[in-house]
C-alpha cells in the first residue's frame, strides 16, 4: 500500500511540475505586459482669452509628444525553430542536441513516452506527429512550453522529464536568466496548495559538461524527492526534472547521464 501511495504521489507530482514550470513564462509575460511603458501625452493647450486692451501674446510652444512604444513582432516559424531540435531515442539511450544531454536507462522496466504521448501532453493534434520528425519539431517550436522527453519507472515511481521554455516567443524574455527562473519556480512550489512542498537551498550541478541551477524539493510526509535542473541555451530554457525516492534515488538518476 505504501508503494502504491508513493507511486500515485509521484504521478501527481509530475503533473504538478508540468503546470508549475509552464506558469513561469506566463507569469513572466504578465509582468512584462503590466510593466510595459505607457504612452505619454502632452497636456492639452488652451487658447488664452482675448482681452480688449491687451497686447497680442505669442502662441505657446507645443510640447513634443513621446513616441508610442513599439511592441515586438511575433517570431516567424523560422525564428521559432532556430536552434530547436527534438531529442531522439535509440533503444534505451536518449540524446538531446539542444540540451547537450545523453542518458541511458538501466533496463526495459522503464516506460518511455512516445511522440504521440508527448503531443497529447502538449495538446497538439496527432497530425502534428506525422511521418516526418520535422513536422513535430515545427509544431513544438511554436509552443511556449515544450515537453521533449519523459521516462518513468512504474515500479518505483521514479521519472525523468526534459522540458524547454521557448523564450523567443515571450516578449521581454531576452535577458531572462536561469537563476531568475529557478527563484520563481522555487516560489511557485512553496506557494502551491496541491502538495506540501519543502524547497531546499538553490545550488548548482554540472551535468554533461554544462552547469545547471538546481532547485531541490521534497514533499512533506512522503519519500518523494525532486531536483529541477535549469540552464539557458540560446533562446530556450532547459528544464530537467528528476523525481526519485530520496536523495539516493536522485543520485541513481544522475548516474544515467553520460
Amino acid at each position: 500500500m505504501r508503494n502504491a501511495r508513493r507511486f500515485g504521489v509521484a504521478l501527481l507530482a509530475v503533473l504538478l511540475l508540468l503546470t508549475a514550470t509552464a506558469c513561469v513564462p506566463a507569469r513572466l509575460l504578465e509582468s512584462v505586459m503590466s510593466g510595459a511603458a505607457q504612452e505619454s501625452t502632452a497636456p492639452a493647450q488652451t487658447e488664452p482669452a482675448a482681452e480688449p486692451t491687451a497686447e497680442p501674446t505669442a502662441e505657446p510652444t507645443a510640447e513634443p509628444t513621446a513616441e508610442p512604444t513599439q511592441e515586438p513582432d511575433a517570431p516567424t516559424v523560422a525564428e521559432a525553430l532556430a536552434g530547436f531540435s527534438h531529442g531522439t531515442w535509440e533503444g534505451l539511450t536518449f540524446t538531446s542536441d539542444l540540451a547537450g544531454l545523453a542518458l541511458t536507462l538501466p533496463d526495459e522496466s522503464w516506460t518511455i513516452a512516445t511522440d504521440e504521448d508527448l503531443a497529447e501532453m502538449m495538446n497538439l493534434g496527432q497530425e502534428a506527429v506525422g511521418d516526418d520528425l520535422s513536422d513535430l519539431e515545427k509544431a513544438m517550436a511554436n509552443l511556449t512550453n515544450i515537453q521533449d522527453m519523459m521516462a518513468q519507472n512504474p515500479q518505483t515511481g521514479e521519472s525523468i522529464l526534459l522540458m524547454f521554455e521557448n523564450l523567443a516567443i515571450i516578449p521581454g524574455a531576452s535577458d531572462y536568466t536561469a537563476e531568475a527562473f529557478a527563484e520563481e519556480l522555487a516560489q511557485g512550489l512553496e506557494e502551491t496548495d496541491a502538495l506540501p512542498y519543502i524547497v531546499g537551498e538553490i545550488g548548482t550541478q554540472t551535468l554533461g559538461g554544462n552547469e545547471y541551477v538546481v532547485v531541490p524539493a521534497t514533499v512533506d510526509g512522503y519519500e518523494l524527492c525532486q531536483h529541477y535542473l535549469i540552464r539557458r541555451e540560446g533562446n530556450f530554457m532547459v528544464e530537467l526534472i528528476l523525481t526519485g525516492v530520496g536523495e539516493e534515488g536522485i543520485e541513481g538518476l544522475l548516474a544515467m547521464f553520460a
